[in-house]
């Protein structure tokens, strides 16, 4: 959904073994309409186009694309105003990689001021894109699970994996854990969130205001130890 409410964008397979991206507009449903036409944002043909996230202006849509016999990568489709657009297939044809080709690229997410994230898993790294500037940040993460945007911008939060030194849990040998790491783009900094290595954290979500985040725990100590988080 865009951050004004008003598209709901979606991922359906199609008849050509892939699948497609389609919208619905909310505000028909306001206006009393009972049945929601969808419209075809993107044509892939034997191609899959999944994950759609919208920019928070509305001006692009970023998605994950697997061509037949290939790899994710995430990219980026140029909206119009209001999807008001009768040109399908110009429209199609405006999407553009977000990164280089020979990388797969994977979970898109966009920060309220307009930057997207997305993991590379050759670099290793989340990349924090600027789709105007072409500027590009890069924070290291080995796990390449989703992260989530702090609401003012300027922080993006994933899970990092840890190896855990023999004995440094009590009871507990060879393990590795999970910490949620907070980069901050602007001074290029890193904290970490989480307060010891009996516990791994992770799936990270911070409310609207930012006042609070929601993430999962598992403890690694023998007395709170659980099979999931």
């Amino acid at each position: 959904i865009d951050q004004e409410r008003s598209q709901i964008y979606y991922s359906a397979n199609n008849s050509s073994g892939g699948s497609d991206i389609y919208s619905l507009d909310l505000k028909t449903m306001a206006s009393g309409d009972e049945l929601l036409t969808p419209t075809l944002v993107l044509e892939c043909l034997e191609s899959h186009c999944r994950l759609p996230v919208s920019s928070p202006k509305g001006d692009f849509l970023a998605f994950e694309r697997t061509e037949k016999l290939g790899f994710p990568r995430v990219w980026l489709l140029p909206l119009p105003v209001q999807q008001n657009q009768a040109d399908k297939d110009k429209l199609a044809g405006a999407a553009i990689l977000a990164d280089d080709p020979a990388h797969q690229t994977l979970l898109p997410a966009w920060s309220l001021d307009g930057l997207l994230a997305y993991y590379d898993t050759q670099t290793a790294a989340f990349l924090i894109y600027d789709p105007y500037s072409g500027d590009r940040v890069l924070f290291p993460n080995q796990t390449g699970q989703s992260g989530a945007w702090h609401p003012e911008g300027r922080e993006f939060l994933a899970p990092e994996i840890f190896f855990l030194e023999t004995g440094s849990v009590s009871g507990l040998k060879n393990l590795a854990n999970s910490h949620l790491i907070q980069f901050n783009r602007l001074t290029n900094s890193t904290l970490d969130l989480t307060p010891g290595d009996e516990m791994e954290d992770s799936s990270p979500a911070y409310s609207p205001d930012g006042e609070y985040l929601a993430f999962a725990r598992k403890y690694l100590d023998p007395q709170r130890w659980t099979p999931g988080r």
